[in-house]
C-alpha cells in the first residue's frame, strides 16, 4: 500500500495566528541584536556627556525601534518563525546588526558627509522595505490591512528616509536636527494613517509579552553598563556598594514594571476586540513605551557615570539628570501606559516621578553614591506605597477607548 506523502507548506504562504500565539524562538533570538544596539545607544549619551548627546541618542533609540515595533506587529499577524516571515525576521536582524555598529560614529560635529550615518540610513530603509512586504504576504487575504500597511509604508518612509539621507550627506548640527525631524514625522504620520482602526492585533499575549521582553532587554542593558563601567576600576567599598545600590536600582525598575503593571495592562488589552484592541495597542505600546524605554537607557548612562566614579564628591547636573530624570521618564511613562490600559491615573507612581525630577536639581550637589541611593530610597518607597495602598484597577476591563 502507498504511503501518502505529506505536502510541504509554500514558503511564501503565511500561517495565520489566533488568540493563544505567543512569542516565538526566533523571535527571541531577534531580540538579541537590540541588546548590542541598545548599549551603543547608551554608549552616544556616556561619550558625549552633553545634552545634544542625548537628543541624538534619543533619535537614535527612536529609529530603532520603528524597525522593532514593526517587526512585533507583523509577527502577531503570522508565525515569525516560519518561511517568508522566518526569512524576512533573518534578513532584519543582519541588517539591524550592520546599523549597530555604525551607531558610535553616526553623528560627527564638523559638517559633510558622514557614512557611518549613511549606512544607518540606508539601513533604516532597507529594513522597513523587507518588513513591509513580509507584512503584506502575511495579510493573506485581509485586503484592508494590506491597504493600511501599504498606505503607512509609503507615506512614512520615503519622507523620513529622504531626511536620513540628507542629514547624513551635511552633517554636523544639521544632521541632528534633520533625523530628529524624521523620527517626528515617521511618528505623525504613522499615527495619522492609523485612525481607521485597520491594524490587527491577533494575540494580545503575544503583543504584551513582546513589549515585555524588549523592556528586560532594556534592563538588561543597564545591568551591562554596571559592569561595563567596571572594567578600569580597582576593587573598593566603595565600589561594591554602587554595584549593589545600581542593580537594587535595576530590581525596582524592573519591579515598577512587572509588579502590578504588566498583568493589569495585558488583562485589559486581551479584554477589547477589533479595532478598539489595534488603536490601543498602538497607543499604549508602540508610541508610549518608547518614552518608558528611553527612561530605561538614560538611567542607565547616569548609572554608569556613578559606578564608574564612585568616589566624586558630588555628581553634577547631567548625571543628575540622566539618574533622577530618566528614572522619572520610566515611570510617568508607565503611567501613562497604565491610564491608556486601565483608564485610571496611578497617583502613588505620578507623586514618586514628579519627586523625582525635583530631586534631580538638588542630587547635583550631593555625592555620587549618596545621589544613586536616594534614587533607589525613592522607588522603594513608591513600590511600597502601591503595594500597601493598592491599585486603582478596576474589576473590568474599560468600555472607553
Amino acid at each position: 500500500m502507498a504511503v501518502a506523502t505529506p505536502r510541504l507548506r509554500p514558503f511564501w504562504r503565511p500561517v495565520r495566528t489566533d488568540d493563544a500565539h505567543r512569542p516565538t524562538m526566533l523571535e527571541l533570538f531577534f531580540d538579541v541584536v537590540y541588546v548590542y544596539a541598545f548599549t551603543q545607544v547608551s554608549g552616544i549619551i556616556i561619550h558625549t556627556s552633553t545634552e545634544v548627546g542625548v537628543l541624538q541618542a534619543l533619535v537614535m533609540l527612536g529609529l530603532l525601534w520603528w524597525t522593532w515595533s514593526n517587526a512585533g506587529w507583523f509577527a502577531n499577524q503570522t508565525r515569525a518563525d516560519i518561511g517568508f516571515a522566518r526569512a524576512g525576521l533573518l534578513t532584519t536582524m543582519a541588517v539591524v546588526l550592520v546599523m549597530s555598529l555604525s551607531i558610535g560614529d553616526a553623528y560627527s560635529e564638523t559638517p559633510g558627509i558622514n557614512e557611518a550615518a549613511l549606512v544607518i540610513a540606508a539601513g533604516f530603509f532597507v529594513v522597513r522595505v523587507i518588513l513591509g512586504v513580509t507584512y503584506i504576504a502575511a495579510a493573506g487575504d485581509d485586503t484592508a490591512l494590506r491597504r493600511q500597511v501599504i498606505r503607512s509604508m509609503v507615506s512614512a518612509t520615503l519622507p523620513s528616509t529622504a531626511l536620513l539621507v540628507t542629514g547624513a550627506l551635511v552633517g554636523g548640527v544639521a544632521q541632528t536636527i534633520m533625523w530628529a525631524g524624521a523620527f517626528i514625522l515617521d511618528a505623525l504620520i504613522i499615527y495619522a494613517t492609523s485612525v481607521r482602526g485597520n491594524w490587527r492585533i491577533h494575540s494580545a499575549g503575544h503583543f504584551t509579552e513582546r513589549h515585555a521582553l524588549v523592556v528586560i532587554l532594556a534592563l538588561g542593558e543597564s545591568v551591562v553598563a554596571i559592569g561595563t563601567s567596571t572594567q578600569n576600576s580597582t576593587l573598593s567599598p566603595l565600589l561594591v556598594g554602587a554595584v549593589v545600590l545600581a542593580f537594587v536600582l535595576s530590581v525596582a525598575l524592573w519591579w515598577a514594571y512587572f509588579g502590578r503593571l504588566y498583568s493589569a495592562t495585558g488583562r485589559a488589552l486581551a479584554a477589547t476586540r477589533g479595532a478598539r484592541r489595534s488603536r490601543m495597542g498602538m497607543e499604549a505600546y508602540t508610541y508610549l513605551h518608547l518614552p518608558l524605554i528611553a527612561g530605561i537607557i538614560i538611567t542607565a548612562a547616569g548609572v554608569e557615570a556613578v559606578v564608574a566614579h564612585p568616589e566624586s564628591d558630588t555628581l553634577g547636573l547631567f548625571w543628575a539628570l540622566c539618574l533622577f530624570a530618566g528614572a522619572a521618564t520610566y515611570l510617568l511613562a508607565s503611567a501613562f501606559v497604565w491610564h491608556r490600559e486601565v483608564r485610571t491615573w496611578p497617583a502613588v507612581r505620578i507623586g514618586a516621578g514628579a519627586v523625582l525630577l525635583g530631586l534631580a536639581f538638588v542630587a547635583q550637589w550631593l555625592p555620587a553614591l549618596a545621589s544613586l541611593a536616594l534614587v533607589v530610597v525613592t522607588l522603594g518607597v513608591m513600590l511600597a506605597g502601591e503595594r500597601y495602598l493598592g491599585s486603582a484597577e478596576p474589576a473590568e476591563a474599560p468600555e472607553s477607548v
